[in-house]
């Protein structure tokens, strides 16, 4: 890559130069006053310790509105100490206000505590993202605090549910697991193990070690449970894994160069999925929100790891620029854990060539151009949708500050 910033850079003081953003329901470029400045991640506020329990703990208040305009959020993040990631979470039923959805009961994730420190963090889509290194022991207690109400059949109010008939419909839609989608770990026991079942108030502790030789990269975790998968998936139960290499590939040279390291968690989340319609997920969030901002400054890079945390969607990203201007540069960098040869870093990605498919991770440079500009970004559902759905947005140029 040839136009990366040298290491010894820093950032020059907010409000002397120009940024450009990206937002999304999908992807949003937008050029903007530097007043806006980068966001850092938030940290969870510290909550008094609860009392030790093995059962799942009650549901926190509702999460917030995701349809009002933000900036570029962060999920909760949390990083192995010591060569450890020890986590209790929970999946929880709670009241999410959805954009064009209104007010819907969504299963979702909590973290209650990790490394020693209690969280007790509203139920949130996506989850928390974890951060660990090849040679870690993982650790996740999760416990399964929904009410196992729900008939063998699924009985929700979907276009077509009817058609969903014994046995061609869900199962277990409040039984659950965990999969680690991307990592070499062992299937069996307390592993990445996909035939594991835990019932309703009922708990289970992962255990394993990433081996050494394991893929650095962006990964994630889901429900596996053969059943329920899609209706957990579509609810927004998932969540980011990084596997980082702090010595070689693409985690030093973001240290080198100072980068920011931005997670962009796209799902479709919907209260209800059926056999026939088992794909359209009505509300397409970034990071569980509608539109977030993400703010760079004039030539800067930044590191973004796309995950489509969707069950059936392909997604194809189109960036258009207006003619001579000068545009955002964009370097395809990694693919599902897996580093592109440096040699490929000099090619700039095509406009028209940022596909992904379900459960795909993409990690890309992105170098913000020199000077504000106008960017309209269009993402387009390619494969398995009843009608092409097309989002764009315009991007407005802003009085410098």
């Amino acid at each position: 890559m040839t136009d990366l910033p040298s290491p010894a850079r820093r950032r020059s003081p907010a409000g002397r130069f120009p940024a450009w953003t990206v937002a999304a329901a999908f992807l949003l470029l937008e050029a903007a006053a530097c007043a806006r400045a980068l966001t850092p991640r938030p940290e969870a506020p510290e909550a008094p310790p609860a009392p030790p329990t093995e059962q799942p703990a009650p549901p926190q208040a509702p999460a917030p509105d995701t349809s009002a305009p933000a900036s570029f959020p962060q999920p909760i993040e949390v990083q192995s100490v010591n060569g450890l990631l020890d986590v209790r979470m929970q999946v929880v039923r709670a009241s999410f206000n959805v954009p064009g959805g209104g007010s819907q009961s969504l299963r979702a994730y909590q973290l209650l505590s990790a490394n020693g420190k209690t969280y007790n963090a509203a139920p949130a889509f996506p989850g928390p993202t974890f951060r660990v290194k090849p040679g870690d022991r993982v650790r996740v207690k999760l416990l399964n605090g929904l009410e196992n109400t729900d008939t063998l059949c699924m009985n929700y109010p979907a276009a077509n549910s009817g058609l969903d008939t014994f046995p061609d419909c869900f199962h277990g839609p409040d039984w659950t697991n965990m999969h680690f989608h991307g990592f070499h770990v062992t299937p069996a026991d307390s592993g990445d193990n996909v035939l594991l079942e835990i019932a309703p108030q009922d708990s289970f502790q992962y255990s394993f070690r990433i081996p050494q030789n394991q893929s650095p990269g962006t990964h994630w975790y889901h429900p596996h449970k053969h059943g329920s998968v899609a209706i957990q998936v579509t609810n927004g139960m998932s969540g980011a894994f990084f596997i980082e290499d702090p010595t070689t590939g693409l985690d030093s040279m973001t240290r080198a160069y100072g980068m920011e390291d931005y997670l962009v968690a796209i799902q479709q989340v919907d209260s209800s999925v059926n056999l026939v319609d088992n794909n359209t997920g009505n509300y397409i969030l970034v990071n569980g929100q509608q539109t977030p901002v993400l703010s760079l400054r004039a030539g800067e890079v930044a590191r973004l790891r796309m995950v489509n945390e969707n069950i059936s969607q392909t997604a194809h990203y189109q960036i258009i620029f207006p003619a001579g201007s000068n545009n955002p540069s964009f370097y395809d960098v990694a693919r599902d854990g897996v580093q592109f040869a440096p040699a490929n870093y000099d090619a700039k990605t095509p406009d028209d060539s940022l596909y992904m498919a379900p459960g795909n991770r993409l990690d890309v440079f992105v170098k913000a151009p020199g000077t504000a500009g106008d960017f309209t970004v269009r993402a387009r559902q390619l494969a398995n949708v009843r009608s092409a759905r097309r989002q764009s947005r315009k991007v407005q140029e802003q009085p410098q500050g």
